[in-house]
């Protein structure tokens, strides 16, 4: 079983990356 809380890192850290890329 998957845990949600790794999908929400997971979801966090690509609009983290895409808020960085964007600033970029």
């Amino acid at each position: 079983r998957n845990k949600p809380e790794k999908s929400e890192i997971l979801k966090a850290k690509a609009i983290r990356n895409k808020y960085f890329e964007s600033k970029k």
